[in-house]
């Protein structure tokens, strides 16, 4: 957070189109044209939300710090 670096974390779905069987923690990924950041961990929901999530299969969830 003190270095304010760009980093997200992704769906499971995302990290199997994107990057296949290798580890995308400590990839750079891009988003939204020039802005590139770290991936550091891949996530999917814990509770089964019988189709009433906010969130699609290929999600990112980035950090804003300021």
């Amino acid at each position: 957070m003190e270095a304010r670096s760009k980093v997200c974390l992704i769906t499971k779905d995302l990290a199997d189109r994107v990057f296949g069987v290798e580890n995308p923690v400590g990839a750079a990924a891009s988003a939204w044209g020039n802005s590139r950041f770290t991936v550091v961990g891949v996530f999917r929901e814990r509770a089964e939300t019988f189709g009433l999530s906010e969130l699609q299969k290929e999600s990112v969830i980035i950090s804003v710090f300021r």
